[in-house]
């Protein structure tokens, strides 16, 4: 995000109120909201689509479909990494990119390095809301900008520069994980150039069949290239086939069920274009369709892409992010639609959703998904000259936004400050979050409330890691209704136990400091029993299988919550990760 300084110069907006013209800052700092893994650059003081292919804004009071968020007057930002603002402008721009990723229990990203003027990667001290550099180069041009991708196995970087240089041409790299050091290192035969000179705003994927694929918009031409025998080894880039005659100014790319799909638009085509590509297929053998977008002829573009993962036999959802009408337009309806979320159709067409009208302001969408909720975030600059970062939520298969600015989630101090260019991850939300007992040693516990479930079955799994000895016990597992139901524990001794009716049975196992375990708890509301395995989640190896214990309180009629309790003692501290909830 940027923050600017209010200068002696002034322009006027549409129907904006009259804001400063930017000026040059020696110091400009990054905002951090870890929870949702949101990025932004900041810089402070010190008529409408055709209604058959548009879902309106809904009353949220009368819409059972909207999902709303609760209002906050103070947004969850922290201040952080200072920046020479004549030096770099925008280090987290590019809505097609993300700049962040999540692994091994922490949050990473490729941030600017103040001092030396180099990217590298850093990563998040959750505790102290602290990015701490590692050390590791990846581009030591200033101007450029990166997009990250995490694979599982290793992080592939996409990074170029937007001039006419050689010296900011296109690059690949790929960088392989040291668990032990908690350190990324470069991978040999990297990094790969990719064009001949700058370009705009370069983004890469894998697709199903382990190809990497790069696109990006160079002499206003979508172009693509993808690697051939091996990561390192790429075949020249070519232009989109079927966008060779149509002129592009950003292209946003997205991997899944088998394709790739690049979406481009420009300013003067009321329409987006989406082009696929089956794994496997030849290099020419995209096809491509065109979706009318009235309004994207007269503003600058802002296109993200987003996808949903299929799971239990359901097709992967794809979405995209579009600021279409201009917010300078001074006869426009402020009524009528600016931001826009589009959903792929089966037919590679996109269903257009109003998720902002003109008078919102919004600009520089990204996009974010839940796997395990189903719902859809959509982040935007708030007003388009900078402002906050705020954010709507809708559920993935139904979608419908309530109406309004949304809620702000990143926000400066005080009203001079704007706030622009969030970045985020490609990555699905993870329920991540470590558990620290505070200076005195006191435990503190959180809940996560789910829609109440009163027969059947219920499965909780979580991953945790005990990071620090702890002088008394935590929760792992606190399954919650009326009552408690379940509950896996970890004692001061370190021994795993749970709960079956009054007893409090423990293992013969012991946590190991630093290793990752899984633990899965079935809750049988019929029965009022629980049954529980915890695995070594390097291995998937069982180490521990309980079935039928009792409810803890057997008065219980249903479940709605799930609890951990961080462990007692100072400074002991247990690492939750990928808590999911099926019913």
């Amino acid at each position: 995000m940027r923050y600017r300084r209010p200068g002696p110069h002034m322009k006027r907006f549409g129907n904006h109120s009259s804001r400063p013209v930017p000026r040059p800052l020696l110091r400009r700092v990054l905002l951090v909201v870890p929870a949702l893994a949101l990025l932004a650059a900041s810089c402070a003081d010190d008529a409408e689509p055709d209604s058959t292919r548009t879902t309106r804004p809904s009353d949220t009071a009368s819409d059972p479909d909207v999902v709303t968020s609760t209002p906050s007057s103070k947004a969850s930002s922290h201040r952080d990494i200072a920046y020479d603002g004549e030096a770099v402008r925008n280090p987290t721009s590019g809505a097609p990119q993300s700049k962040l990723w999540f692994h091994d229990g922490s949050w990473w990203g490729v941030l600017l390095h103040q001092a030396s003027g180099e990217f590298r990667v850093h990563w998040l001290e959750w505790a102290t809301q602290t990015w701490h550099d590692t050390g590791t180069l990846v581009d030591e041009r200033p101007s450029s900008r990166a997009d990250v991708l995490w694979d599982g196995s290793h992080l592939i970087v996409a990074s170029a520069g937007g001039g006419t240089r050689p010296r900011q041409a296109a690059r690949v790299l790929r960088f392989s994980y040291d668990p032990a050091a908690r350190r990324w290192t470069r991978d040999p035969d990297f990094p790969v150039t990719l064009s001949p000179a700058g370009v705009s705003e370069v983004s890469v994927v894998r697709d199903g069949a382990g190809v990497l694929w790069a696109s990006y918009v160079q002499d206003r031409r979508v172009r693509i290239a993808r690697s051939q025998t091996g990561d390192a080894q790429w075949g020249d880039a070519y232009v989109l086939p079927p966008g060779a005659d149509v002129a592009a100014e950003q292209a946003a790319m997205a991997s899944y069920g088998g394709k790739v799909g690049v979406m481009w638009a420009n300013s003067v085509d009321d329409a987006v274009r989406f082009a696929t590509h089956d794994d496997g297929a030849p290099d020419d053998a995209w096809q491509a369709t065109r979706t009318e977008v009235r309004g994207f002829a007269s503003t600058k573009n802002d296109l993200a892409l987003q996808v949903l993962p299929g799971e239990a036999g359901k097709d992967p959802l794809v979405f995209a992010a579009a600021k279409s009408a201009p917010e300078d337009a001074a006869t426009a309806n402020k009524l009528g639609p600016q931001l826009l979320v589009l959903s792929l159709q089966a037919d590679a067409t996109w269903k257009q959703h109003v998720a902002g009208q003109i008078r919102d302001e919004h600009a520089q969408p990204l996009l974010a998904v839940d796997r395990e909720q189903r719902l859809l975030y959509v982040f935007a600059t708030f007003p388009a000259a900078g402002g906050s970062i705020n954010y709507k939520v809708a559920r993935a298969d139904r979608i419908a936004f309530p109406v309004g600015v949304g809620t702000p989630l990143v926000a400066a101090e005080s009203d001079a400050a704007l706030i622009d260019h969030a970045t985020s991850t490609r990555q699905p939300a993870d329920r991540s979050a470590r558990a620290v007992s505070g200076p005195s040693g006191a435990d503190l516990q959180a809940c996560r409330f789910f829609a109440p479930v009163r027969s059947g079955d219920v499965s909780v799994e979580v991953d945790v890691r005990l990071d620090v000895a702890a002088a008394g016990g935590a929760v792992l597992t606190s399954v919650r209704g009326d009552q408690e139901v379940a509950n896996i524990r970890l004692g001061s001794n370190g021994r795993f136990g749970y709960a079956s009716g009054v007893e409090r049975p423990a293992t013969e196992l012991r946590a190991a400091n630093g290793a990752w375990y899984r633990s899965t708890v079935v809750v049988h509301l019929d029965r009022k029993t629980y049954d529980w395995q915890l695995r070594d989640r390097s291995t998937g190896l069982v180490l521990q299988t309980v079935a039928g214990a009792a409810w803890v309180d057997a008065t219980s009629t249903m479940v709605e919550r799930v609890c951990v309790k961080s462990p007692e003692g100072p400074g002991a501290s247990l690492l939750f990760d990928n808590l999911k909830v099926r019913r």
